[in-house]
C-alpha cells in the first residue's frame, strides 16, 4: 500500500534527505541520532493517524473512545479536554473521577472551589503536563485551572452540547475540515482563558479521535512558542535562530509536500512538538518564583 510505503521509515529519511538537499537544509538533524529520532516520531505519528485503535498504549485516550463509542460525546470531550491541560497523571484522574461531565456542567463554581479547597490532595495526587512552566499543584494552579474550566464549560454551554458545537462548526464551513477547525479556535481563542497550546492540542485530538471532521489547516507558529522553536531548531539549528512564523509555515509546507500525503499538518503538529520538547532541557516540577 502507498500508505504503508510513506511511512515506512527508510522512506521518510530519504524525503527527508531530498528535501534537505533540494528545498532547505534541516540544520537541526546534523547531530548524532537526531534524524532517526525525528524520522521515528514522522512514522508513529503517521501510523497513529491512519491506524488509530492499533496504536493505543494509553488508557485515558482509551476510555475516551469508549465514551465516544457508546455515544457519550459530552464525557469524551470533557475527559479529553482534562487530559490536554493537566496531562496523563493522578491528578487527571482525581478531578475525573470527582466531577463528570454532567457535575462540572451543572455547577461550575462548585467545581472551581472544589480546586481550590482540595490543594494538599491534588497536590499529593501528581503534577500537570510538561507545557505548564510551573507544574506542581498549588494555590495559583489551582486558581489558573479553576478559571480555565469554568470558561471552557461556558464555551461548549453557548452551543449546547460538545456534539452540536461541532456539527454547528463543520456545517457552517460547508464540511471543509479546515475552515472548521479555525472557526473553532477562533471561538475558543474567544472564549476560554488557557493556553493556546492547549487548545490546539485539544482539536487536533478531536479530529485524530474522529470526534468531528476537522483538522488544521496551518500550523500557528504565532500563536504556540514551543511549536515555534521547534521549528526554527528544525531548519534552522537552534530554536533562537529568528525565521518568522510565516517562513516557517511556508517551509513546513514544503516539507509536507515533499514527505506524502500520509503527513497532514497534524501529523507534522504533534511529530514537530514531540521532538522539540525532546530537545529542551526538562523544567523541575517544583521549581518556584516566588
Amino acid at each position: 500500500m502507498v500508505a504503508d510505503l510513506e511511512t515506512s521509515m527508510p522512506h521518510i529519511e530519504s524525503r527527508l534527505a531530498e528535501f534537505h538537499r533540494l528545498s532547505h537544509p534541516l540544520l537541526g538533524l546534523s547531530g548524532q541520532g537526531d534524524l532517526q529520532r525525528f524520522v521515528s516520531l514522522l512514522a508513529d505519528s503517521a501510523k497513529r493517524e491512519q491506524h488509530i485503535k492499533e496504536f493505543i498504549d494509553n488508557p485515558v485516550v482509551t476510555q475516551i473512545l469508549s465514551y465516544q463509542q457508546q455515544s457519550e460525546t459530552d464525557e469524551a470531550c470533557w475527559l479529553l479536554f482534562l487530559y490536554c491541560y493537566i496531562g496523563r497523571s493522578g491528578l487527571l484522574n482525581l478531578i475525573h473521577q470527582s466531577w463528570n461531565w454532567g457535575k462540572a456542567v451543572a455547577d461550575p463554581d462548585a467545581l472551581e472551589k472544589w480546586l481550590t479547597d482540595n490543594q494538599r490532595e491534588l497536590k499529593n495526587a501528581g503534577y500537570l503536563r510538561d507545557l505548564h512552566k510551573y507544574r506542581a499543584f498549588d494555590q495559583h494552579r489551582a486558581k489558573a485551572i479553576g478559571e480555565g474550566v469554568k470558561s471552557y464549560i461556558g464555551w461548549v454551554r453557548t452551543a449546547g452540547t460538545h456534539a452540536q458545537m461541532f456539527q454547528s462548526a463543520v456545517s457552517h464551513a460547508q464540511g471543509q475540515s479546515t475552515i472548521a477547525f479555525d472557526r473553532l479556535y477562533t471561538s475558543m481563542n474567544a472564549q476560554t482563558s488557557f493556553k493556546k497550546q492547549i487548545k490546539l492540542d485539544y482539536l487536533c485530538m478531536v479530529g485524530h479521535l474522529k470526534i468531528a471532521h476537522i483538522e488544521p489547516g496551518q500550523f500557528y507558529f504565532s500563536d504556540v512558542l514551543a511549536l515555534k522553536k521547534a521549528a526554527r531548531q528544525l531548519f534552522g539549528g537552534h530554536s533562537s535562530v529568528k525565521i518568522s512564523p510565516s517562513e516557517l509555515n511556508g517551509l513546513m509546507a514544503e516539507l509536507k509536500d515533499c514527505l506524502g500525503s500520509s503527513f497532514t499538518i497534524a501529523v507534522l503538529y504533534r511529530a514537530l512538538k514531540d521532538w522539540g520538547y525532546e530537545k529542551r532541557a526538562p523544567i523541575n516540577p517544583n521549581f518556584r518564583r516566588y
